[in-house]
């Protein structure tokens, strides 16, 4: 397992898939990911999943808190910590088609000792010194813990937050294995526990929280499966997968053979756009944050033998059908085969709006995309004119695209006077990041993930405590809104002075839906309406 620091992963806002001219993918049948014992679940279960397994933590996170320093102390999680991370791992795990695990006490005092062990060093690693002030059967036990787990540190991230961290792992550094995510993606995995400590050190001015999740487990059984995928077969939620994430397809050692990397071709097939993209093992790919990438990875984290493939996609996020074909495998017993299975990516929460044919109405806007009586067509004319951000090319805006975590933070650094231009060999979006994370407007973790509406509304109140000297308002609306506890709790100040200063508004039963994915035209609006308000 490589460890994860922060995810810098890189990002355009338009480019063009490379489409497989003359390629023909095999036309082997569709095929489902996970056991084959675990029904698909429908969209509205994964919403109630999401719903149910936020990423926050509600209420104390330490019934004894921990020590990161002489007389250190490993402290001890509370039932409501432990249970948002473990209801977030077996969300994960459910998503994939896999068994739940459960809580081992003893394996979860491990983890806290490991935890602390790392605040102490305030660094990452899965072999971490003794600190000279430690007690050896301290340290033992921590240094048994490291060396056995996921490991995660991040500015004011909750234990969930770290559970759905490892998933990621599409950085240069983790690509080639994605190691944390196979680990979660054992198929023979029972038991699990959790560590949590925050840090005495300070990196840059701010502190760190460090997570360990104990990955070593193989105690259950193995139940019957072809391939375990991520983005998993069936309908798959968009807000647990970026544009630069990579797919991965674990196939069972029992029914296929370990891959050969240049006789693998993989093809990924849009159903709405006809995009095509094909990644061929002939070819080379370097390991890097963004970008088309193929390779197999046999290193035994959980299931050894794993394709791993990434699209140089063309839009700012996974929307719609794709299939996957991938040729060129061989069965356990040597014969010719191919694998085909279909993702249905969804916004968890919305409902599909009917495509509108544009028009004369349309075009007056500016965009073909937006009609000029469109409730946001005034937001969006708004974002263009004051350079807040653009339409997505061919003359659309894409009013109902999802926007990146990154995104918003450029935006408001520029707002701040920042010059993001990239110099040299820099990415667009590295000042803006920067920027974010140095003032305390992002924690920056995650940065293409598409934000939604609790995000945005943190971001934008951090903004406005940063340059206005804004602060929490005693009046707790959300008490009063029919959704108002659905509120993650790190975001319940933001969201709360965004609804106390007019920015947020519920619908007409006054419900916000703070989880959904944040819309384009949204995003437009609620900068225009914090804009134009009276600090």
């Amino acid at each position: 397992m490589k460890r994860i620091v922060s995810l810098f992963l890189a990002f355009v806002f338009l480019l063009t898939p490379t489409l497989a001219a003359g390629v023909s993918p095999s036309s082997a049948p569709l095929t489902s990911s996970g056991l084959t014992s675990l029904p698909k679940l429908s969209q509205a279960e994964i919403t109630q999943l999401l719903v149910d397994n936020p990423l926050g933590v509600n209420g104390e996170v330490f019934t004894s808190a921990p020590s990161a320093a002489a007389p250190y102390a490993a402290g001890a999680l509370s039932d409501g910590a432990l249970n948002a991370a473990l209801g977030r791992l077996n969300l994960i795990r459910r998503m994939a088609g896999l068994n739940s695990v459960t809580l081992d006490s003893g394996l979860t005092g491990r983890a806290q000792h490991g935890a602390v062990l790392l605040a102490a060093n305030g660094a990452l690693s899965h072999h971490p010194e003794q600190p000279a002030d430690m007690d050896e059967s301290f340290y033992r036990t921590g240094l048994n813990a490291a060396s056995s787990s996921n490991i995660y540190m991040g500015t004011n991230a909750t234990l969930p937050q770290a559970v759905n961290a490892f998933m990621n792992d599409s950085d240069s550094g983790n690509l080639t294995s994605l190691g944390h995510r196979r680990w979660f993606l054992n198929p023979t995995m029972a038991k699990t526990g959790f560590g949590f400590s925050p840090s005495d050190h300070a990196f840059g001015g701010y502190s760190y929280n460090f997570a360990t999740v104990w990955a070593f487990d193989r105690s259950g059984s193995e139940d019957n499966y072809d391939f375990i995928a991520w983005p998993a077969s069936g309908s798959f939620p968009s807000t647990l997968f970026g544009k630069d994430q990579a797919w991965s397809v674990s196939l069972n050692p029992a029914k296929y053979a370990v891959p050969v990397l240049s006789e693998l071709t993989v093809t990924l097939t849009h159903a709405d756009s006809e995009g095509v993209w094909t990644l061929r093992g002939t070819e080379s790919y370097t390991a890097a944050d963004a970008g088309a990438y193929l390779g197999v990875n046999t290193e035994n984290y959980g299931v050894a033998n794993c394709i791993i493939f990434r699209p140089q996609l063309d839009a700012s996020a996974y929307s719609g059908r794709y299939t996957v074909t991938i040729d060129g495998l061989r069965t356990a017993a040597g014969q010719a085969a191919s694998l085909a299975y279909q993702v249905d990516f969804f916004t968890p929460g919305e409902v599909a709006q009917p495509v509108q044919t544009p028009d004369d109405n349309a075009a007056a806007s500016g965009f073909l995309d937006v009609s000029a009586d469109a409730w946001y067509a005034e937001d969006v004319a708004y974002a263009t004119e004051n350079g807040l951000f653009n339409g997505v090319g061919g003359n659309r805006f894409d009013p109902n695209g999802s926007m990146t975590r990154v995104m918003l933070m450029t935006v408001l650094a520029r707002l701040d006077g920042v010059d993001t231009t990239p110099v040299g060999q820099e990415t667009w979006f590295i000042k803006g990041h920067r920027w974010a994370v140095t003032n305390r407007i992002s924690d920056g973790l995650d940065p293409h993930r598409a934000l939604t509406l609790e995000e945005v509304s943190t971001m934008i109140y951090n903004y406005a405590k940063f340059r206005y000297g804004a602060t929490a308002v005693a009046n707790f609306h959300l008490a009063t809104m029919p959704d108002g506890n659905d509120v993650s709790s790190w975001a319940a100040d933001g969201t709360n002075w965004m609804v106390d200063r007019g920015l947020l508004q519920g619908d007409q039963e006054g419900k916000l839906y703070p989880q959904r994915l944040a819309t384009r035209a949204q995003v437009a609006a609620l900068l225009r309406r914090f804009l134009e308000l009276e600090q």
